[in-house]
């Protein structure tokens, strides 16, 4: 996870606990929201509630992407996607350090 990511948020949209874990590999700062503020805020606040559809999109356009990957692809092909994925995310993060200045 990179500094701002999210992590248990669909527990909210369920009502449920969530299952997930995550373990900092260094000192971190957490925030806990509760299910209320975030209820009271998606219903007082537009830009909050598509933020978090926003948000529950990305999540799920990447589960459907993986499982693609996983059921119908080669090992290989697999691989290759992979490495795509990584590289193209070091190319977003290098853009977003940048200022978005092409190198």
């Amino acid at each position: 996870m990179r500094p701002g990511d999210t992590f248990g948020e669909l527990g909210v949209f369920q009502k449920s606990q969530y299952a997930g874990t995550a373990t900092a590999l260094n000192y971190v700062t957490v925030y806990r929201i509760c299910k209320d503020v975030v209820n009271m805020l998606s219903r007082s606040n537009m830009s909050t509630c598509l933020a978090l559809s926003d948000l529950v999109a990305e999540r799920f356009r990447t589960f459907v992407d993986a499982m693609r990957c996983l059921t119908m692809n080669s090992r290989s092909t697999r691989l290759a996607e992979a490495l795509l994925r990584v590289a193209s995310q070091i190319a977003s993060r290098s853009r977003s350090t940048d200022g978005g200045r092409s190198r």
